[in-house]
């Protein structure tokens, strides 16, 4: 078995526990309100939804073993200073300009080259986040200095 442990398994094997302890959390003591009124009903969904992806992921990477590879220092490196980063400046700057520069770091440090790919992802996803949570949900994201509108 320990044959079949690979990087991408470890790491979905990690996501799977996280997101089913996370799920555990959504049980137990909860207000009297209807199912679709409860404070945890949409973590509730998302949480299962990231624990069945994990598992599938579990699957492929088992089915699919290939010997891991040596990660890149700097990419460790680059990654862990993009979510500090992240962090520390998502309050001042705002969800958008911070998750732009966050995604376009990551795919690089990540590997991905293709110019096209990575401007519509880093400003796509976060534009499509920010329509999600500021106009559908009404659940606003922290403003941007330069683009209080969106």
């Amino acid at each position: 078995m320990l044959a079949l442990m690979n990087e991408r398994a470890l790491v979905a094997i990690a996501l799977f526990l996280t997101g089913a302890a996370l799920l555990a959390t959504t049980f137990g003591s909860s207000p009297d309100l209807p199912p679709a009124f409860d404070p945890t009903f949409f973590p509730r969904i998302i949480l299962i939804l990231w624990v069945g992806l994990a598992f599938m992921e579990i699957a492929a990477a088992i089915r699919h073993g290939t010997p891991a590879q040596e990660p890149a220092a700097w990419r460790i490196g680059a990654l862990i200073v993009a979510v500090v980063l992240y962090a520390v400046f998502f309050t001042r700057l705002g969800f958008f300009i911070t998750s732009v520069a966050f995604c376009t770091v990551s795919l690089l440090a990540l590997g991905q080259r293709h110019v096209a790919t990575i401007a519509a992802f880093a400003i796509g996803a976060p534009a499509v986040l920010l329509i999600l949570f500021n106009r559908i949900l009404k659940m606003p994201l922290p403003a941007s200095p330069f683009f209080w509108w969106l």
